[in-house]
């Protein structure tokens, strides 16, 4: 392990020193925004429910569509999957066929 680094700053008449400990990088844990609530792991083709859109990995949402037609997180119904999102916002459309 390296030498921790000592940082001093001024404040008025008092100097205070701050020992920090470089770890090196570390992992960054995932944020709402790029987990998956169905796998727990990072977005793989971020895809959006038509009804609330919220984020899902695509097969993970259509894997889900096959049992259920609810969004896992609000349980808002869905019909459509949107997935596969282009530099310009252009997406595929996954239609669910709920079957009664």
């Amino acid at each position: 392990m390296s030498e921790p680094n000592i940082i001093k700053e001024s404040s008025s008449d008092e100097e205070e020193t701050i020992a920090t400990i470089n770890t090196g990088p570390s992992a960054r844990p995932s944020s709402p925004e790029t987990q998956c609530s169905v796998c727990l792991d990072e977005l793989t083709n971020p895809s959006h429910t038509d009804s609330c859109l919220h984020s899902f990995c695509f097969e993970c949402i259509r894997q889900w569509a096959h049992r259920e037609n609810f969004c896992p997180l609000c349980h808002a119904t869905f019909h459509d999957i949107y997935h596969s999102f282009d530099a310009m916002g252009v997406h595929k459309t996954y239609n669910v066929y709920r079957r009664l």
